[in-house]
């Protein structure tokens, strides 16, 4: 039996797979000496984040009994707004001005 172990790129806790979500960033910057936008660079970051770091960002994981699954998503989507700036600061991006 093989047994595999995830970190939690927030927390650093080891956690199993079933308690795991995926989350991909894409920052999309234009090259040197292009002002266009149409010729960008594209950098894909995967981060893994476990469900009780999503829980204390106010992000649900699993539809509570009787709740449609549009009123979740839009209140997901809300948190997650409020949210991103603190959840990729937990994931050591750094703004600049």
């Amino acid at each position: 039996m093989i047994t595999k172990t995830y970190i939690c790129d927030v927390c650093n806790k080891s956690v199993g797979e079933g308690d795991l979500c995926t989350v991909e960033v894409v920052i999309k910057s234009p090259q040197k000496g292009s002002n266009s936008y149409y010729r960008s660079e594209i950098t894909r970051v995967e981060k893994h984040i476990c469900k009780t770091c999503l829980t204390d960002k106010n992000i649900r994981v699993e539809l509570p009994e009787g709740q449609k699954k549009e009123d979740f998503d839009k209140k997901n989507q809300v948190a997650l707004e409020d949210k991103i700036i603190e959840f990729l600061q937990d994931l050591g991006v750094i703004f600049e001005e």
